[in-house]
């Protein structure tokens, strides 16, 4: 077996040595987390549509409103804008770029929070020339990460379902647009180490070292399939810290909620600061706390590792 074979193992071993050694300290202390006053990040999903068929999503398992309208969208920002928001992300299960109003609601964004990080995961392979050179000119976005997984044109068409050779064009052009209006833009790559792409991590670190920030992660259950089947009694960071907003008003605690199973509110129908400090999250947040996040159906079987 050659060296690389390891690879995924090696990691499996390194994150249960690392989750191990937290949840004993855990144990020791069963320290709470204190609940910020206001989000810290809010993840606004504009859109579903992606171009992608990645075998890592639950994408094809949800149905709801395509696109989210952009009056709805200003809404959330007007609305948050009030408070020190650390960073806007706006996206969750859909490609980013191929929101219609996608420009316009970075520029939005800028104009109210503009000390907020607008952070974008993209596959990048739906950008147009046009677009990236506006995001990276006006300095709309603060980190982009581009997701690909793979480093051959064979692995990506099965990891991703889409053309390597045109997604990485793209990205090498982005880069060479920071690179030409001496942006200061946060770009980074992504590979999701599985058992079908440990052999190609090794050929990835070396095309994009030097280009990109790399980002090495390990899939995390979205599929179904999570990388340490392990439960952890330790409370989960993301009700006291972040909103995702579905594309039709919903609130929903974190991104493995793709079809929006636990709904905690609607911001049709209540303002953020309303939604946050409801009974709904309080009472999620006790259970995380408390070491009883089993008793939540969405919780009790989750693998991630926040």
């Amino acid at each position: 077996m050659e060296r690389i074979d390891n690879s995924y193992q090696l990691r499996k071993y390194y994150f249960m040595l690392r989750n191990g050694i937290k949840e004993f300290l855990y144990a020791l202390t069963h320290q709470k987390i204190k609940t910020k006053k206001f989000p810290e990040i809010i993840n606004i999903e504009t859109s579903i549509i992606c171009n992608a068929n990645c075998v890592t999503c639950p994408h094809k398992s949800i149905k709801r409103k395509i696109n989210m309208e952009f009056e709805t969208v200003k809404k959330i920002i007007d609305n948050a804008s009030k408070y020190p928001v650390k960073e806007i992300h706006p996206f969750n299960y859909g490609e980013p770029f191929i929101y219609p109003q996608f420009i316009e609601l970075l520029r939005y964004v800028r104009k109210k929070m503009p000390k907020t990080k607008l952070i974008v995961y993209s596959n990048g392979a739906a950008m147009t020339e046009e677009q990236m050179t506006t995001v990276i000119k006006e300095r709309l976005l603060d980190k982009i990460n581009f997701s690909l997984d793979a480093a051959s044109p064979k692995t990506y068409k099965l990891i991703r379902g889409l053309d390597y050779k045109k997604t990485v064009e793209k990205i090498n052009y982005f880069i060479a647009l920071k690179r030409k209006y001496g942006s200061n833009l946060d770009i980074s790559v992504s590979f999701v180490l599985t058992s079908g792409n440990e052999k190609e991590l090794k050929l990835f670190k070396k095309y994009w070292k030097g280009k990109a920030r790399l980002h090495i992660a390990l899939d995390d259950g979205r599929s179904g399939r999570a990388f340490i089947n392990r439960f952890s009694k330790m409370p989960c960071k993301s009700p006291f810290i972040r909103m995702f907003i579905l594309t039709d008003g919903r609130v929903v605690c974190c991104e493995h909620d793709a079809r929006g199973d636990m709904i905690l509110g609607n911001i049709n129908n209540n303002s953020l600061e309303e939604i946050w400090n409801s009974k709904e999250y309080r009472n999620l947040r006790m259970m995380h706390n408390s070491q009883n996040k089993k008793r939540v159906p969405l919780c009790k079987n989750c693998r991630a590792r926040f």
